[in-house]
């Protein structure tokens, strides 16, 4: 019998940051990368890596989050409502899986973005999910 497929752990923390309208952010909030001109402050989640843990049923999705703001104090403010709002996550029940676990990998750390040219904090997490 075949497992149902994996829980896709950006989308979740996508939906849940938008759903949550963080006052700094808004529903400025992206998957895989911004747009082509992007409203600042903004957050941006990439799978950057992870494996599936229990027979293509259980995943640990590493997920880095990095919020990017007009200046490093505002990006700093907004990292910490995406953190104190992601820790919210665990336990929760949704229609794209259930999300049983987070792990601080890397605490935030400030990281201009060349890109940009913007403010950037960066934290890396690992995402535990299961359909």
């Amino acid at each position: 019998m075949a497992n149902a497929p994996l829980p896709d752990a950006v989308r979740i923390v996508v939906d849940h940051l938008k759903a949550a309208n963080l006052a700094l952010v808004l529903t400025r909030v992206y998957g895989f990368g911004l747009p082509a001109s992007p409203t600042f402050p903004a957050v941006r989640v990439l799978r950057i890596g992870g494996a599936n843990v229990v027979n293509e049923h259980f995943d640990g999705a590493r997920l880095q989050i990095d919020v990017f703001g007009g200046s490093a104090e505002q990006s700093h403010d907004a990292m910490a409502a995406v953190r104190a709002e992601l820790w919210d996550l665990e336990g929760t029940l949704g229609a794209a899986g259930v999300v049983t676990g987070i792990e601080e990998l890397s605490g935030p750390g400030f990281l201009p973005d060349p890109t940009t040219q913007r403010a950037r904090w960066t934290w890396d997490i690992r995402l535990y999910t299961h359909p």
